[in-house]
């Protein structure tokens, strides 16, 4: 108790402390450079500032205009509101000989609705976040990130050379060279990737870091002829620890890491997260369909972030007629049903 008690003394000598640095004492200043001023130019106030109780009416007096100040600040950002957003054009890529696509309009208007700062920061963040994709592959996270989100730049490493030249001929096809760097290079060359980064953004960290790398751990299951394939799907380049080491590296203090992986690994995934200062915030199992087991599963870390774990509603891909969920088609922004699988 008596540690309590100290502690919680320390707490408020702290409070005092910061009180009188910040209003205190610049109040008092304030105060007594009028008064001198006043002296100068033969103004005699004196009776006013030496009243016992003037400081106290001055305190009382800011008090209630800094109050009414952030009152009024506060209402404006909880109001709620509606606007709109005309004319966003609409893009749906798909096979043409697997999938037959109706009705879908060139444009449509988007309205958001909620308070003012939510509003304010769905428009306003990720804009100009730098994002990091590792074991990038043929660049697929990169291209569909490019049509769903707002960025400034992604980075996608690739270490295997056919996989790269893949992945900038997806790049070269989307027409999205100004916003997608491709990089042949291993994950573990921490000093070149952030080389990279300081010459192009002038910054040493990335904003938000993604990764869908090998699942099995190398020496288990069975050993593909295609290397590139083996490599691909196996830890032999690189281990689920080097990931999170490299991500630990290159991620801001509170930016976030998104990974895809298999759920036999959860153990391994959170082991390395937790020793490399990345926290599970959310998870999120994927099934094939609702009496299958998971075959995947999808998490959020944050770098430093605290010890709380949201696990989310299950995800569900298939019903069962072979047709996607509705979950799945709102993931891909196909609502329309009209949209159908061939099976």
């Amino acid at each position: 108790m008596k540690k309590l008690g100290k502690a919680i003394g320390r707490f408020f000598a702290a409070i005092y402390r910061v009180i009188d640095k910040i209003i205190v004492t610049p109040i008092s200043r304030l105060i007594f450079n009028i008064r001198e001023y006043l002296r100068s130019k033969n103004i005699k106030l004196d009776y006013i500032f030496n009243r016992p109780n003037f400081m106290i009416y001055v305190s009382l007096i800011l008090a209630v205009v800094m109050f009414l100040l952030i009152d009024s600040r506060v209402i404006t950002l909880v109001e709620s509101e509606a606007e709109v957003i005309t004319n966003v054009p609409v893009t749906v890529n798909y096979n043409e000989e697997a999938y037959v696509v109706e009705g879908i309009p060139e444009a449509v208007d988007i309205v958001l609705i909620g308070r003012k700062s939510d509003i304010y920061l769905a428009k306003q963040l990720g804009t100009n976040n730098v994002i990091l994709d590792l074991c990038t592959g043929s660049g697929v996270i990169p291209v569909i990130i490019s049509y769903k989100k707002k960025y400034k730049k992604i980075y996608g490493i690739e270490l295997q050379k056919e996989m790269f030249e893949l992945f900038k001929e997806n790049v070269n096809l989307n027409k999205l060279n100004d916003k997608i760097e491709c990089i042949n290079e291993d994950i573990k060359n921490i000093k070149n990737i952030r080389k990279k980064l300081i010459d192009n953004e002038n910054k040493d960290v990335f904003d938000i870091i993604c990764v869908n790398p090998p699942y099995k751990k190398g020496g288990t299951g069975i050993k593909n002829d295609d290397t590139v394939k083996y490599i691909a799907r196996h830890e032999v380049m690189c281990t689920l620890e080097d990931v999170f080491f490299t991500s630990k590296s290159l991620l801001k203090s509170n930016g976030k890491m998104y990974m895809v992986h298999k759920p036999d690994r959860l153990v391994d995934i959170i082991y390395f997260a937790r020793k490399y200062k990345l926290e599970p915030k959310k998870l999120q199992f994927v099934y094939p369909k609702v009496d299958k087991k998971p075959s995947i599963v999808l998490l959020e870390f944050v770098k430093n972030g605290r010890g709380q774990l949201d696990v989310l509603e299950p995800l569900i891909e298939y019903n069962e007629d072979g047709s996607y969920t509705d979950s799945i088609y709102k993931i891909y922004g196909m609502e329309n049903k009209d949209v159908k699988k061939e099976c």
